[in-house]
């Protein structure tokens, strides 16, 4: 037949649905069962259903689909035809189509648990992906980094006096932060200082944020709570590192208790920076 035909993949692990969830961080590594209807382009004829194992016939041409950053490597264990490509980076909520690639394997190296994957594959370089996001759902991801109350933050601050903290765990060196939530003990005037190393230098400031509880603080069980909403704060992490560098600076005349008697814990709520 002269049409072309997409093959639609799915997983061993499980073959009715549509994406995978990626549990842990790491390097993970498919052989992958194609699912679905395969049927042609040019006359919408169906072609058949069901499950086919792909071992010994390479996919040329794919579109991938992840809700986080992403790495894949793409392998040939074809005979004669041996070969594997270099990292490729699929960038989060976006889509990437790759032709004439030639592969029965693909590795895939996430940084967040949980990651979805969702893949439309084809035997020819002209791969149909709306009709198949149609039909499936990824859920945007919420993207969070926090301190540890009981590791970072712990030292007692009289007014002006600051105490650091380098959170590890951003998706890029560069995001957006858009809002964070605060819970401390004790019900004062604090300002959060980000920097863009972790050598905290003034030359490398970021930006601040005022959190104001001893005004606006509202107490929930024995902590106050603030919850603030930001618009388009950019973030550089120039060391490369993938950290928020925070510092947490005391603004009260009354100082900030050391230990769990003074104890702040800041969550922050961010996006991965996309051009």
């Amino acid at each position: 037949m002269d049409g072309k035909i997409p093959l639609i993949f799915s997983f061993p692990s499980d073959p009715t649905s549509t994406t995978k969830v990626l549990p842990a961080t790491g390097i993970h590594e498919f052989n992958f069962v194609t699912r679905g209807i395969l049927y042609s382009d040019q006359t919408g004829e169906h072609l058949g259903s069901g499950l086919q194992n792909t071992q010994f016939k390479s996919i040329e041409s794919f579109t991938i689909y992840s809700s986080q950053n992403i790495k894949v490597q793409l392998i040939s264990t074809v005979p004669g035809h041996e070969r594997q490509s270099d990292w490729i980076e699929v960038a989060a909520r976006s889509r990437r189509t790759l032709n004439g690639v030639s592969f029965d394997i693909m590795r895939v190296s996430s940084f967040v648990a949980g990651t979805q994957l969702a893949i439309v594959a084809s035997t020819l370089p002209d791969t149909q992906f709306s009709a198949f996001l149609e039909s499936m759902s990824i859920v945007n991801p919420a993207y969070v980094i926090s301190s540890v109350p009981t590791v970072d933050f712990l030292a007692g601050l009289v007014l002006n006096a600051s105490a650091n903290a380098n959170l590890v765990g951003l998706t890029d060196n560069t995001v957006t932060i858009t809002g964070l939530t605060i819970v401390s003990v004790q019900r004062l005037h604090y300002q959060i200082q980000l920097f863009k190393k972790d050598t905290f230098l003034p030359a490398d400031f970021c930006a601040s944020i005022d959190v104001d509880l001893a005004s606006y603080g509202v107490l929930v069980g024995a902590v106050y709570v603030m919850d603030i909403t930001k618009e388009d704060d950019l973030y550089l992490d120039l060391d490369s590192t993938q950290e928020l560098h925070v510092a947490l600076v005391n603004r009260d005349a009354a100082a900030k208790n050391a230990g769990a008697a003074g104890a702040v814990a800041v969550s922050f709520k961010y996006e991965p920076r996309r051009a």
